[in-house]
């Protein structure tokens, strides 16, 4: 199972980030009763695009900028400094998350 936002997801938010500057968030997965979705074993990919059809300018995955912390379905992503230095005017982000087995 996946979850590509950019296709099936309202935007959840939107947010600024300053060019030249390290960028962090968090990602917390629920299913519909509140409790965490166990995402131990898959696979994240959270890309940074000037439009959607575009290529990606920043891409970071699990072991490279997304930690996942699978029982608690929590992943945080750091977008470092140097990726962010040649981004000019808007960007969007998708994270998509496959479900290992």
């Amino acid at each position: 199972m996946s979850c590509d936002c950019n296709e099936n997801c309202d935007p959840a938010w939107t947010t600024e980030i300053q060019q030249g500057e390290t960028f962090k968030f968090s990602v917390d997965l629920a299913d519909s009763a509140g409790a965490a979705v166990d995402i131990t074993g898959c696979t994240a990919t959270f890309t940074l695009k000037k439009t959607l059809d575009s290529a990606a300018a920043v891409t970071l995955s699990v072991g490279s900028g997304l930690t996942v912390t699978g029982a608690s379905g929590h992943i945080d992503g750091v977008v470092p400094a140097a990726s962010t230095a040649p981004l000019k005017g808007d960007y969007y982000g998708s994270l998509k998350i496959t479900l290992s087995g």
